[in-house]
């Protein structure tokens, strides 16, 4: 994982993660500094401790509008140095320079890596975690890889055989559930045998 952070006594937290940063806040007051410190890879990054912060509300709604506008290189609650940076990444990936996208993007925080697109994420090398895989197989299509987004599923298919299924004049679904049985498979993708995979969506043998 990217950061863990310990609470060893009340008030107090400590983090520490894969790219070996490390430093301590205290929640409530006291902060010497007054400002969080994150070290990733020997670059270090300052944000306010009310930058950290924020209203989750607010970024969450700043979140769906730039994913409306499908601008990921600027997030409405990051700052313009992250903007920058996040357009680094993208000019590296644009140019098909995988490697360096990706050593410049792990050296980011986590606040701004995140805003890299999942499939754009793994293409340079990244690793998803469960909740980043859920992203990635959500309805949010321009994210997704072309094998697994439903906008191409059909970019293949006869056009005789497209107005058939637009006439309904054949089962989708069951077509559907007719190869995951063949693949051994339940309505979940999970393998469970051919057998009992016919038993779920009710082959006829």
């Amino acid at each position: 994982m990217d950061v863990v952070i310990e609470v060893p006594e009340q008030g107090k937290a400590i983090q520490y993660g894969r790219f070996n940063q490390g430093g301590k806040l205290n929640v409530f007051g006291g902060n010497e500094s007054n400002e969080a410190q994150v070290s990733l890879n020997g670059v270090r990054k300052k944000r306010n401790n009310s930058e950290v912060s924020k209203n989750v509300s607010n970024i969450a709604s700043m979140k769906k509008k730039t994913s409306e506008t499908q601008d990921w290189t600027k997030p409405a609650f990051l700052k313009r140095t992250d903007w920058r940076d996040l357009k680094l990444v993208k000019k590296y990936y644009d140019e098909g320079n995988f490697k360096e996208a990706m050593n410049y993007a792990s050296r980011l925080e986590t606040i701004v890596r995140e805003e890299i697109p999942p499939k754009i994420w793994k293409e340079i090398g990244g690793e998803l975690t469960p909740k980043g895989e859920e992203r990635l197989m959500t309805k949010d299509y321009a994210n997704r890889a072309d094998d697994i987004n439903p906008k191409y599923i059909f970019s293949l298919t006869a056009t005789s055989l497209l107005v058939e299924a637009l006439r309904g004049d054949f089962d989708l679904k069951a077509l559907i559930r007719q190869e995951l049985a063949n693949r051994g498979q339940d309505t979940k993708g999970n393998w469970v045998g051919f057998e009992e995979a016919k038993k779920i969506h009710k082959i006829k043998k």
